[in-house]
Order: structure tokens, then sequence, then C-alpha cells
């Protein structure tokens, strides 16, 4: 039991630092000189453990570091060790604070116009660190938003490290022994914005235009057209000690016609604004130009199909004891799409049985035909695509245009060689069937 208590307070006594508290000078923005204070630190687990009170230097900073902040800005405050705590004089057991095992917090007291703290903290990082060394803490940073106008002030206040030993991260307290003052001040308030003031007339691109303004900064100052650099060629922009701007900002010849707007920022940051609007002057030596929109209608036509003529004389047969083959050829069928689209269309024909006055027949089935297409005008759209051979019957196709991704209409031809197979001992007469051509 006492070689476990041993070992605790051999952990703990790791984590025992001195602090400091105590401000040497009150820094006039919001970065601060270096304020020495002097600490009482407790650990939390063994209250009892003998940790000597220490002194320390510590910088409090703001960034971004302004002469003035505005309500709602929110800021960094980082804590800087600028002299560190040692470590107690004896670590029983252990003998030494192990390298990365303290991890420091603390809290800076907002004062003045606020109320409340920042917390802040580091990282574990640390050297490994023998009784009575300095034990080289990170600096600590935390964001605080800033609410209230008036005078902020930042004082370094309780802190506290977290070492991992013997399987503990054990807290110890560290208090500021007196009353500390501030270590920073920040000036809050609404923001009393730069003032800007350029011409109210059209200016031309790439001329001069000169400028006037209030309550800028002194020091350098940067013009900026719609937020960009590239707006402005050049600059002769100064400020004096009483704020007051003047000067000349030289446009960039390719700034576009109309209303855009300049921007001139201090060094503080703060920007003034104006709106300025740019025409380019038009030269009365040469004409401008006149626009005339035109406007007409393409009326769409039909689909329409015509032929050459109406009957087709097949070649004559005698009676015989074997098949044979009558012959004939279409009469030409042209094709006129005037439709203006890309629907395509197809032409098929059907045809009846081959008959004669006394009731002889030769079935439908039995004509047969191999198909002809082509362009009938050359500057047609289409592409004419021929049926295939085969029997016609009561429905064949004869030509056809595939719909296309563009205009496919145009005037186009089509036409056929018809066979007819005639049985055996069929009886003699003179026959007719009828052909219907029918386009989609």
């Amino acid at each position: 039991m006492f070689k476990a208590n041993r070992q605790l307070a051999a952990s703990l006594g790791v984590v025992t630092i001195a602090g400091t508290v105590g401000m040497v000078a009150l820094a006039p923005g919001a970065n601060a000189a270096d304020v020495a204070y002097t600490s009482h630190c407790v650990n939390q687990i063994v209250p009892n453990l003998v940790i000597p009170d220490g002194d320390l230097k510590i910088d409090l900073s703001v960034a971004p570091a302004k002469a003035r902040y505005d309500v709602g800005e929110e800021v960094t405050v980082t804590w800087t060790w600028k002299s560190y705590p040692k470590a107690p004089p004896e670590i029983p057991v252990v003998g030494k604070v192990d390298k990365d095992s303290t991890l420091p917090k603390g809290s800076v007291t907002l004062g003045g116009a606020a109320t409340g703290a920042v917390a802040v903290e580091g990282q574990r990082i640390n050297p490994e660190t023998l009784p009575g060394q300095e034990l080289v803490l990170t600096n600590m940073t935390g964001k605080v938003k800033l609410t209230q106008a008036g005078d902020v002030t930042l004082t370094p206040g309780l802190y506290s490290t977290f070492t991992k030993a013997f399987g503990l991260d054990a807290e110890t307290k560290c208090n500021p022994v007196n009353t500390v003052a501030p270590s920073a001040t920040l000036k809050v308030g609404a923001a009393d914005k730069p003032v800007l003031n350029a011409p109210s007339t059209a200016v031309e691109p790439g001329s001069e235009v000169a400028l006037t303004g209030s309550k800028f900064a002194p020091g350098a100052v940067t013009a900026m057209l719609d937020g960009a650099a590239a707006g402005i060629a050049s600059s002769t922009l100064t400020v004096d000690a009483s704020g007051n701007l003047t000067g000349n900002v030289k446009l960039a010849d390719n700034v576009a016609n109309g209303a855009h707007t300049l921007a001139v920022a201090d060094s503080e940051g703060n920007s003034g604004q104006a709106q300025l609007l740019v025409r380019k002057k038009v030269d009365p030596t040469q004409p401008g130009d006149l626009t005339q929109k035109l406007d007409g209608t393409i009326t769409a036509g039909s689909l329409a199909i015509t032929q050459q003529a109406g009957g087709i004389r097949m070649s004559d047969v005698a009676v015989s004891a074997q098949d044979q083959t009558m012959t004939g050829k279409l009469n030409t069928v042209t094709v006129s799409d005037l439709r203006g689209g890309n629907a395509g269309w197809t032409l098929t024909g059907s045809v009846t049985d081959f008959e004669n006055a006394a009731g002889e027949s030769i079935p439908a089935d039995n004509f047969s035909w191999k198909p002809k297409a082509a362009k009938a005008d050359e500057k047609s759209k289409g592409t004419p695509v021929a049926g295939s051979a085969g029997t016609i019957g009561s429905g064949a196709t004869l030509a056809s245009v595939p719909q296309g991704a563009t205009n496919t209409g145009g005037t186009f031809s089509a036409d056929a060689d018809i066979d007819l197979k005639v049985p055996a001992y069929q009886g003699a007469g003179d026959y007719s069937a009828t052909l219907t051509l029918s386009i989609s």
C-alpha cells in the first residue's frame, strides 16, 4: 500500500508546475508586454503534495492585431509562455516528466465592457524533464466573439496541467497568488467606416478618376474595382495624418460599360466604397450599327404518292403441263415528302388473287417482287431503302425512308420487277388482279 501511494504521488508530482500572475505593463493595443506573476498549484488527487509556488512570464496576444475591433468580430487569443514553470524538485519513483505527457489548459478573464472568460488550450507536447528543470509547455489558444462595445481587457487567469502517468491523467490547478492586472485591452465598437467619394458622372475606360475620402487610417491604401485589382491600372492615392484621402486611380482599358463598385482599403483593413459608372464614348466620325430582325414561316406540306400509269401487263403464257412464270414491271411510284420533318415514311403493297371470268384463279401469294428505291431529286434529305424481295400477298414493303435525327424530306421513286407463278394446267382465259399501294 505504501509503495502504491508513492507511485501515485510520483505520478502526480509530474504534473505540479508553478504559475505566475501580476502585470508588469499595460499594453496600448491588442498585443501586450510580458506579464510576470506568481501562482500556487494544488494537485487535485493528492492535495497535500508539496508543490513550490512558481514565478512565470506570460504574454497574451490577439489575432488579428488591430487598433479597433467591430462588435460581432471573432478573435483568437494566444497565451504564450515567455518563461516556463519548473518540474517539482523531487519526483519519486519515476524521477522525471515523460516526453509528451502534459497538456496545458487555461482561462483568460474578460473585463471592462465584457464579462466571462476565454478557454484556451495547448497540445500534449513537451520534452522529457528532470526534477527542477523548466517544463516546456505548448502555447494555448482560444476564440472569443466580441459582443459589447467599449474597452475589453484580457487578464491571465487560472490554468491547469494534465499529465499522464500510471494510467492516470492527473490535474494540477494553478491560481494567481496576487491580484492580476489586465495584459491587453481591445477597443471594441461600431465601426467608423471610411467614406469614399467618386464622380457621379460617367467616366471612360482607361481614364484617370479623382477620388476623395475621410476616416481612413493613415498609411498605404489599396484600390480595387468589383473586388479585383485588375480593374485598376495605377493609383496615386494617399492618406494624410487626419485620415483624409486624395489622389487618382487610373482604370484599366478593358473595363466594361456599366455600373461598378470601387473600393479603397486602408492599412487596418477597413474599406470605403463608392459606385462608379463607366461608359465608353462613341466616336462621332464612326457610324453606329443598326440591326433589323427578320421573321418568316415555312409552312409544312404533305406526304403523297403518284404513279405513271394504272395498269401492268403481265407476259402471256400458254397452258402447260409445267409450272410457268409470268413477268411484269411495276409502274414507277413517286413519293413526295414535303412535311419538313424527320418522321420518315413506309410504302407498302398488297395484291388480290389473279382471276378470270370463268372463275379460275391463282392465289395472291403466287405474286412476288424485287423492289427498287432511289432519290428522284438529289437535293432530297432522306435516304430511301428498298423493301425485301419476296411474296407480295396481303402486305409487303416496297420502299421506305427511316426516321432520322434531322430532316428526311424529299422526292423519291420506287418500282419493282413482278413475277407470278402459274401452276401447271392452269385454265385458259384473261386474268386480272388489283395491286394496292399505301404510304404511312
